[in-house]
Formats: structure tokens, C-alpha cells, sequence
């Protein structure tokens, strides 16, 4: 596995489109009174190809785990567009790639043994075929509500809404403090490859 790669997915939002996403009321629940600031920040991932055996075949599945608290998510990234910069403002991996890996792989064990108990069509993951280290990026936006600030966020390629899943990954980056400037070199392939 090759964990060198790094790469830093460009965002499809702009911000003043952020903006009016993160101001309608349609789209969150708890009224906004006005927007105090607007971020584009990238959070690191960790994104695992895993190769998978069933009675269907061998095929692979694409899982990653956030790079600050181990959040597992099912990753697509054929239709990602990648920064050509080396340069972005974001967090610092906290996760080393074994600690990564532990996660995505037992979280992806729990949720295939619900599909093997639906389907009767047991999966068995038969290896990690690769590592890949990615900045995925959303926008946040900072408001000021009965004299304290709150934020919310919204994935900065579909615009949509983000709970408290990622609302934990962003308070324990903010609290730790590892925001750098990182200067990294962004893998200048095209997307899917």
C-alpha cells in the first residue's frame, strides 16, 4: 500500500453559494440570524480499496475514516475533481494509517453482516488493496445566536447539510488545534484514477 499519495479534493461550491446554503431556512432546522464568517476548510481522510469475496464474485468496495476521530463513511470518488496546488489550509492527520485501517475495516465488518443476514450472501474481505490520504473539503459557516457563536457545515461538493458526526470531527480538530498550512503535494492524476 502506498500511502505517499496525497490528494486534495477542489471544492464545487462556491462561497457565495455556501453562504445562501448555509442561510436558508430550509435547509437547517435552527433559525440563522446572520452569517458572521464563511470557511472552506479540508478535513483528512484516510480512503481504503478493499477486495471482497462472495458467492457473486471477487469485486472491491472503496470505505474511508476520517483522519482526526475515525468517522467511517462509504467513499465514491469517481466524479472528484483534484487541486493542482501544493498549498491549502486544513487539519493535520491525528490517525495514524494503522489505527485507520482498524476502524474502517471493523465498521465495514458490521455493516456487511447486516447485508449477509438481508441478503444470505455472506462477504468476506479478503484484503486491503490500497491506501489513499485525501483533504476533503466543506464549507463552514460561523453565527452569532442569543450573544454565542455557533457553526454549521455543508459538504462543499454537494451542498449537503452535515450533522453531528461531522460536527464532532470539527470540534475535536478546532479543539486540538491542528490547523496548520500544510504544504503538500497534490497527486496530479485525474479523478478514479
Amino acid at each position: 500500500m502506498n500511502t505517499d499519495r496525497v490528494k486534495i479534493i477542489a471544492s464545487e461550491i462556491t462561497g457565495e453559494e455556501a453562504a445562501r446554503l448555509l442561510t436558508s431556512q430550509k435547509r437547517f432546522s435552527i433559525r440563522r440570524k446572520s452569517l458572521q464568517k464563511l470557511e472552506l476548510v479540508h478535513l483528512p481522510y484516510y480512503v481504503f480499496t478493499v477486495e471482497l469475496s462472495s458467492r457473486r464474485g471477487i469485486r472491491t468496495a472503496t470505505i474511508s475514516v476520517d483522519g482526526i476521530q475515525g468517522s467511517f463513511a462509504l467513499f465514491d470518488q469517481q466524479k472528484m475533481a483534484y487541486h493542482k496546488e501544493a498549498a491549502l489550509e486544513g487539519f493535520d492527520f491525528v490517525l495514524s494509517e494503522a489505527e485507520a485501517q482498524a476502524v474502517a475495516l471493523s465498521e465495514y465488518r458490521r455493516m456487511l453482516l447486516g447485508y449477509e443476514l438481508k441478503r444470505r450472501d455472506p462477504v468476506l474481505i479478503k484484503r486491503v488493496v490500497d491506501c489513499l490520504r485525501l483533504y476533503y473539503p466543506y464549507w463552514i459557516g460561523y453565527f452569532l445566536k442569543r450573544g454565542r457563536y455557533d457553526f454549521a457545515a455543508i459538504d462543499a461538493l454537494s451542498g449537503q447539510k452535515q450533522g453531528v458526526k461531522l460536527r464532532k470531527v470539527l470540534l475535536m480538530a478546532f479543539k486540538q488545534g491542528q490547523r496548520s498550512q500544510s504544504s503538500l503535494q497534490a497527486d496530479k492524476t485525474e479523478p478514479g484514477g
